[in-house]
């Protein structure tokens, strides 16, 4: 027969146990949940407010965290589309429709761009390349492919939490003329999102 001793010990570890696992009980949390995306808007030919599949629309898994930085061009007085080098393309109308987006292989692939050297810094390696099918040393882009190129970069931004500080035009990293002088600078960085306080 068990002596009274080893009775108060066992009884004492079976409240312990008990109050334990009440404490546990009470202490749990939610799990972790990953945070839901944001709607995505597409600004096509005239349209606003479809979404945006282009940006989801990938062949494979978007790596986590290495997308950093979103770097602007133009097409330049030569036309060059930068398909190649690029991850979006913003139309014209002469193109596929004034102001309409389009992904390229890179962005569907998640390849690193081709699109911008910065001596010192690999900026192909974790910038997402948007090239304007314009002129702006000549003229300005359309309203149409300000507002798609504008609301391509804040989606990109908010789906990959890249703060206005990282968004470039090509100028801004050594390419002078990457968009010309007459891209709407000012405004375009003033529709960027910004982070909440």
């Amino acid at each position: 027969m068990a002596g009274s001793g080893t009775i108060k010990t066992l009884a004492a570890l079976v409240v312990s146990l008990a109050l334990g696992t009440c404490a546990l009980i009470w202490m749990e949390t939610a799990p972790a949940r990953p945070i839901a995306p944001l709607p995505l808007q597409a600004v096509g030919e005239g349209e606003t407010g479809a979404p945006l599949a282009v940006v989801e629309s990938t062949d494979v898994r978007v790596p986590s965290g290495k997308w950093r930085h979103v770097v602007v061009h133009d097409a330049g007085r030569d036309g060059v589309a930068a398909d190649d080098g690029c991850h979006f393309v913003i139309g014209s109308a002469a193109t596929f429709g004034d102001g309409a987006i389009r992904a390229t292989a890179r962005w569907r692939n998640q390849s690193d761009g081709r699109h911008i050297v910065v001596p010192g810094y690999d900026f192909n390696a974790d910038s997402i390349g948007v090239c304007v099918l314009a002129d702006a040393r000549s003229s300005a882009p359309t309203p149409q492919q300000t507002a798609a190129l504008t609301q391509l970069v804040r989606q990109l931004q908010q789906s990959f939490r890249i703060p206005p500080a990282s968004v470039y035009l090509h100028s801004d990293l050594g390419a002078p003329d990457c968009p010309g002088g007459r891209f709407p600078a000012e405004a375009f960085r003033a529709g960027l999102v910004r982070p909440s306080r």
